[in-house]
């Protein structure tokens, strides 16, 4: 009995204890909310992290408006410098905007990625220059309507250039038959 009454008195002492330490927890985690930031999270993200530790301070954001604006403060800088013009007030909206500016952030990057990385659009100089580094690709209608502006000042053929002329080897193809050249 004695051994009985010595255990309730501990957990006497270790309930006493326990208001101090959700105390603590309950600092932490606004803390937390105070120092959140969207970094590498998506908006979705972040909006859920931001809806689950905004009840440890619910005094900070006790009003949409200051809901939204601190929000919007933790958000990269790259989407809350587009969403900063709209000027919402409104939680919800902000969220929605945001995603918004998110997408639109992200098919701006692929874009971006795919033209460094993807075949160069057609009459793009870079295209003709991946064909001389022996890359094959097709020739654009601007290179073939080019080809055929030249004239050859050897045998004067149109589309053909003179270190590719056939009468310095004495054989000329002007009219479909060959032709040899005294």
């Amino acid at each position: 009995m004695k051994n009985f009454d010595t255990l309730f008195d501990a957990c006497d002492l270790y309930i006493d204890e326990i208001p101090d330490l959700s105390e603590s927890v309950e600092e932490r985690k606004e803390v937390e909310f105070i120092e959140l930031q969207q970094g590498n999270l998506t908006v979705d993200q972040y909006a859920t992290k931001f809806a689950e530790s905004s009840r440890y301070a619910s005094h900070i954001v006790n009003t949409e408006v200051r809901k939204a604006r601190k929000f919007e403060r933790g958000l990269r800088p790259d989407i809350r410098g587009r969403v900063l013009s709209a000027n919402l007030k409104a939680y919800t909206q902000l969220v929605d905007l945001a995603k918004r500016m998110e997408k639109d952030c992200d098919d701006y990057r692929m874009r971006k990625e795919k033209q460094r990385t993807g075949p160069p659009p057609p009459g793009d100089p870079r295209e003709k220059e991946s064909r001389r580094n022996g890359k094959t690709q097709k020739a654009s209608q601007g290179d073939v309507k080019q080809s055929q502006l030249v004239q050859c000042t050897s045998c004067r053929k149109q589309g053909q250039v003179a270190s590719k002329c056939r009468l310095k080897t004495k054989a000329c193809y002007i009219v479909a038959r060959r032709v040899t050249i005294a």
